[in-house]
């Protein structure tokens, strides 16, 4: 047997122990299992082993780190036995998380991160209970960063959530027919760090005026839009704004946009690009030296 993948199972320290005196095993992964550092001899033993993935599990990070000099490591120490038991569900719930791997690089009092796929909401009408799974994610966030694709039918949903890091709000399709003002309304009542506006054909005005509204919002990426003076407005009024993107935007009569609040660092990537007036024009509003390209 060459690859194992038992993650978000069952599988203690004990259990580890008996796969010691496999010759040929090269891949495992043991994520969100309730393991410690205990287990790390019997791991070691397994000599043939090339990559080894634990992500979410109790190994501390000085195992890790001796982990580390006999295999290719995956590791993020999970905050709690609680949020273990979380993710557990979750998965078991079939909810898509994939789990940010850098943890050894950037230390364990780096903050984990969640990245929940879109096709897990496309799940929300079969789910029978989905505000449990809310409340679920509601926790993750409360002690890493929870990412979140969503549609605008689904924002009524986020109630039990307080905190989103990365909230990306697309076009409605499956869930929902259309945008109405209470989708958007939800919105102001989340703290979001960072919000994307994606593959939306027309950004309707209740979204716009609900931008200001949101706490901690820090950036704010919009795509495929065209931005009028009276859009700029709502947009640059957040006022915890600090880097504003445009994706494929049209900028339209730039000469009357009004100047930003604050400092604002712009960036533009695949918009209709303004000319040197506009472009001095949009250094003046934003006071900043240069506009950058969206990394």
């Amino acid at each position: 047997m060459e690859f194992i993948q038992c993650d978000f199972t069952q599988i203690t320290d004990t259990g580890v122990s008996e796969l010691r005196d496999l010759s040929s095993l090269t891949y495992l992964d043991l994520s969100g299992c309730p393991i410690t550092d205990a287990c790390i001899p019997d791991l070691l033993a397994i000599t043939s082993l090339e990559e080894l993935v634990l992500l979410e599990t109790h190994i501390s990070e000085e195992g890790a780190k001796k982990l580390a000099q006999q295999f290719s490591l995956r590791w993020s120490l999970v905050p709690s036995e609680v949020i273990r038991l979380t993710l557990l569900q979750l998965v078991r719930d079939d909810i898509a998380i994939t789990i940010d791997s850098n943890a050894l690089a950037e230390g364990a009092d780096a903050p984990p991160q969640y990245f929940v796929s879109a096709e897990s909401f496309e799940r929300l009408p079969a789910i029978e209970k989905p505000e449990l799974l809310f409340e679920h994610l509601a926790r993750l966030g409360g002690v890493g960063e929870v990412y979140l694709p969503l549609e605008p039918a689904q924002l009524v949903d986020l109630r039990p959530m307080s905190r989103i890091h990365n909230l990306d709000i697309s076009e409605p399709s499956k869930v929902s027919s259309s945008f109405d003002a209470q989708q958007w309304s939800h919105l102001a009542k989340l703290y979001i760090e960072r919000l994307s506006l994606t593959f939306i054909n027309e950004l309707p005005s209740e979204a716009l005026q609900v931008l200001p509204k949101i706490k901690e919002l820090e950036v704010l990426e919009v795509w495929d839009q065209t931005i009028t003076p009276e859009d700029w407005a709502q947009l640059v009024q957040c006022p915890q704004l600090k880097r504003l993107n445009l994706v494929g935007c049209k900028l339209q009569d730039i000469q009357e946009f009004k100047p930003t609040p604050r400092p604002l660092e712009l960036r533009l990537e695949g918009s209709d690009l303004p000319t040197d007036e506009d472009q001095t024009k949009l250094k003046e509003l934003t006071r900043t030296s240069k506009l950058s390209d969206l990394e």
